[in-house]
Parts: structure tokens; sequence; C-alpha cells
């Protein structure tokens, strides 16, 4: 059976990034094979789930610090729920007010649920409450006006998470945990600031989203804020007045713009940036002298070149196809220098032995 593909979070959560799954998915062909993706803000998971399903042999970490994999675990019960709440409501028309009288039903229906276990409120909220209006209690639900926005048809999220690792975590200490390690990806998306964080697990203040562009210096990630936080224009003022370090410089970057009704718009941003190991001037001339003379040895031979072009690619996929016209890219893509020197050592020497004392020329690759 074929795996759904989720373009959005199974289950409400407030700045989940369904608008970017396109772009999203466009970058992430941009990353080399066999990185490793950690999704430090966890949220609803989109990201994680997006990611395995573009790259299923890619490790994928996601940190769900919100409890939304508790959420998804207890769907059959919201949807238990969601089936009473339609029969209490049946009269009355969909987005009007719900009368006190009823309410009061629907409040007795939450309190006997919650005597079987958890509730997920943020979930029926998007039901009962107005637009992006969420309670995490029956308290906060009886406070709140209620509507008749119940959800026609029940929720799923079959395979949703499925190949995805699952921790719980405070972003820094599983930065900590991955930071020094090759080839990994972070995924950064913090509640925004400046914006609404109410449903979030955690207090953020104006140094914990400063602390969060720590993440950004060395590493490759793909960042998210808003036009609304006012972040990047920080971060380039302090560049140009402070001389300091723009975690953002270099990277790419794409807006999408959103309407929230009475031509109220907003723009979130998405930056995404590749950084790896570059290796030395010196080392990397060298080995491209040496790569271009033994690419020219493959076009005067006949003699395994099977082999030697198998040997060839697996050294340029390792170390940067120097030959090539993207030279300045390449150069930025590569893995290495040991990781080129091991595979130099077990594969192009060898061959070169080989060819060596099995021809009349001498191959002189250095």
């Amino acid at each position: 059976m074929n795996k759904k593909n989720y373009t959005s979070a199974p289950l409400p959560f407030m700045g989940q990034k369904r608008r970017f799954v396109g772009e999203f998915k466009r970058a992430l062909r941009e990353f080399p094979e066999g990185v490793v993706f950690i999704d430090l803000f966890g949220g609803s998971g989109l990201l994680s789930h997006i990611a395995k399903q573009e790259r299923p042999s890619a490790r994928v970490v996601y940190n769900d610090f919100d409890g939304y994999t508790a959420r998804i675990s207890n769907v059959e019960k919201t949807n238990r729920i969601l089936q009473k709440l339609r029969v209490i409501v049946a009269d009355i028309p969909t987005d009007k007010k719900i009368p006190k009288e009823v309410c009061s039903r629907i409040f007795s229906v939450l309190e006997e649920e919650e005597k079987g276990g958890c509730v997920d409120y943020v979930t029926l909220s998007s039901s009962l409450l107005f637009s992006m209006k969420y309670a995490t209690g029956l308290d906060e639900m009886r406070k709140s006006t209620l509507y008749n926005c119940v959800r026609k048809s029940d929720y799923t999220a079959v395979g949703y998470l499925d190949g995805v690792e699952t921790v719980c975590s405070d972003y820094s200490l599983l930065f900590e945990q991955y930071k020094n390690q090759p080839g990994v990806v972070f995924f950064v998306d913090p509640p925004y600031l400046s914006t609404e964080v109410g449903v979030y697990s955690c207090c953020w203040k104006l140094s914990n989203y400063l602390d969060v562009l720590k993440v950004l210096r060395n590493t490759s990630f793909f960042y998210f804020t808003s036009t609304k936080s006012n972040i990047e224009e920080l971060l380039q003022w302090v560049e140009q007045n402070l001389n300091s370090e723009n975690p953002l410089s270099g990277s790419t970057r794409c807006l999408l713009t959103a309407y929230t009704g009475n031509n109220v718009t907003f723009t979130d941003v998405m930056h995404y940036k590749v950084t790896t190991t570059s290796l030395p001037v010196e080392i990397k001339t060298t080995y491209k002298s040496r790569l271009i003379r033994f690419k020219r040895y493959l076009n005067y031979t006949c003699v395994c070149r099977k082999s030697a072009q198998f040997v060839l690619d697996l050294c340029t996929f390792c170390f940067g196809d120097y030959t090539s016209h993207k030279t300045k890219k390449a150069q930025d893509t590569c893995l290495g220098f040991s990781v080129f020197e091991e595979i130099f050592r077990l594969t192009l020497f060898p061959f070169y032995y080989w060819y060596s004392s099995h021809s009349d020329q001498q191959l002189h690759l250095w």
C-alpha cells in the first residue's frame, strides 16, 4: 500500500509550514545524499515528514517538544468526541455562535471524556472556537465563545511519522548533541518574534529568539521566520554597524505572502544554506591536477576502462568534480580531504600500481 504524503499536518497546529511545502521540497534537492536532518523545533512534524518522504534513506530526527505525537496517538478518542459534538450542534447553522444551553451539553461531554484520560483540546478548538483561537483545557474552553465549526469528517494520521526518529529535548541540548557531526542539516523553526505563541510549551523572550541564531553559525540549515519579527533587519544592522557576522549571509531566501483578512498581509520567510568543510587551497590545486591527469588517461586507454571510471566517479563524488565547469560549486560541496585521501589510498593508488605493471606506458599522476 502506498504511503500517504501529507501536505499539511494531520492535526491542527499553530505555525505549521504547509505553505512552504513546495519550496521546502525543491530546496531539499540541493542537499547531498547521506545527510542527517535534525528538526530542532519539531512542532507538528510536517518538515520531518516531508524530509523522510523526499529522502527515504535519510535519517530524520524529530524533536517533539510540544507533545504532538501524544495528540496523534489520541486521534481515535478525538474522533469519538467529534462524533458526539456533531449530534449536539446538528441544528445550529455552520459558523454561528452556539447558544449557552447547547454549550452546557458540550462541556458535559468534555468532562465525561476527561475521566477516561487526556482530551486534545487544541484539536477540538478548531471545531469550537473562532479561527486561530486555541484552548488547552476545559477551563479555557468554558471562558470562550463557542461556534459551530465542528469538523464534518474524522482525522487520520496513519503513517505520518513512519521512519522518523522521535525525541523530546530542549532544542539547545539536541543541537549540542549533533553540531559537531558531519553531514547534519538543522531545521530551525522557532516561534516567531512578535507573533502569538500561546500554545507553545515554553515562554519565549527576546533573548531566546537571539540565542537560536547561534545554531546557524557554520552549519547547514533551514531557518524560518517572518517579516513581522524584523529579525532579518536587525541582523543586517548589526552586520553593517557592529562588524558582526550575519548568520544568514550566503543563504537562499524564499518569501511567501499571505492574507489574514481585511486586506492585512504578512510574509513568511525561509532561509536555507548548504555548508560543508572546504579544503585548503593548496590541496585543492594538487588534487585537481591529479584528477585531470587521471581523466586524460581514461580517454586514451580502454584497459580496465569501466573499473577506472568507477573509481573516478567514486572519488569525484566524495571530493567534488574539479574538472567540471562548476568548479566553485564543486569545491563548496566536497566532503573534505580526509575522505578523499582514504578513498585514494584504497582505490586510486592500487589501480595506478596495477595499471603501471600491466602496461607499456607509465601512469604518472603526479
